[in-house]
C-alpha cells in the first residue's frame, strides 16, 4: 500500500514542516493536482499536490469542483465563500512553506 505524505499547513512553521500520513486507498476524488482523502476519523482532507488546503467533516463535491476550477462562489457571502477562500489561502501558505524550505536548504551549499 502506497503512503501519501501531505504537508499540514495549519501546524507547519518556517523551517519546520509537519505532515499527515495517509494511505493511497483513502483517495476519494482526484482532478489534476487536487485530491480529497478520507481520514481515520471520517473527515476529509482536500489537497493541492501534497499540501493540505482544507479539512471538512465530509466530502463536498461542489466545494471540490470549485477549488479545482478556481471558481469562487457567486452571490452573497456564505460559508461556501469562506471555505473557498481558506482553501486558496492555505494553498498559498503551503507553497510558501516549500519555497522557504528549499531556500533554507540551498543556503547550505553557498
Amino acid at each position: 500500500m502506497k503512503e501519501i505524505i501531505i504537508v499540514n499547513t495549519w501546524k507547519s512553521e518556517k523551517g519546520k514542516l509537519k505532515y499527515y500520513e495517509l494511505e493511497e486507498k483513502t483517495l476519494i476524488e482526484k482532478s489534476g493536482d487536487y485530491a480529497a482523502y478520507s481520514q481515520w476519523n471520517g473527515s476529509v482532507i482536500y489537497t493541492y499536490k501534497n499540501i493540505a488546503i482544507n479539512t471538512l467533516t465530509k466530502f463536498n463535491k461542489e466545494h471540490f469542483d470549485r477549488i479545482v476550477k478556481n471558481e469562487r462562489p457567486k452571490g452573497e457571502y456564505t460559508p461556501s465563500h469562506f471555505l473557498f477562500d481558506r482553501a486558496i489561502e492555505n494553498k498559498n501558505v503551503g507553497i510558501g512553506l516549500f519555497v522557504k524550505a528549499v531556500l533554507k536548504e540551498s543556503d547550505k551549499y553557498k
